[in-house]
């Protein structure tokens, strides 16, 4: 007689979905957030022993403006006038007072959390993005991430 053949069913559910290997929550920001990352349960050898501990001797020793204290939120340059500190600016709403001073669009940015667009190439992709002032672009715009009031969005003449 052979195998039994599974039912119509059977064959037709789906597979549980997995849950990730590495779903941890990570501590609040502060000044110890990289060393409390590091000191978690559950890391694995190399890191906790060998990786870890040099990312904390390598914070520790850097300028204070320029130790990382988010881990969600690291500085670095950005192809799109939308995205600071690996972050995306949505630009919802036209700032009315700010175009009109300006004589350009000037947006009142929304923070709408982590982009996932980590290089050039996938910011150029996004259909809300616009290259800033380090995408290398030509024709470029002004960093939208902060509000005209506060300084932001402005012109500057090379």
């Amino acid at each position: 007689m052979g195998k039994k053949r599974a039912s119509r069913d059977e064959e037709q559910r789906e597979p549980k979905p997995k849950k990730p290997a590495s779903a941890v929550e990570i501590p609040p920001p502060g000044p110890d957030q990289v060393r409390q990352i590091v000191e978690m349960p559950g890391q694995p050898w190399w890191f906790r022993e060998v990786v870890g501990p040099a990312l904390v001797r390598m914070n520790d020793n850097l300028p204070p403006g320029y130790r990382v204290t988010d881990v969600e939120r690291i500085p670095g340059a950005n192809w799109c006038r939308f995205r600071r500190d690996r972050h995306c600016y949505l630009p919802r709403d036209l700032d009315p007072i700010g175009t009109e001073e300006a004589g350009y669009n000037v947006w009142v940015p929304l923070d709408r959390g982590i982009c996932t667009r980590e290089t050039a190439d996938q910011q150029k992709e996004c259909p809300v993005g616009e290259p800033g002032p380090d995408s290398g672009e030509v024709v470029y715009y002004p960093d939208a991430t902060i509000p005209w009031g506060l300084g932001g969005q402005r012109k500057f003449q090379d």
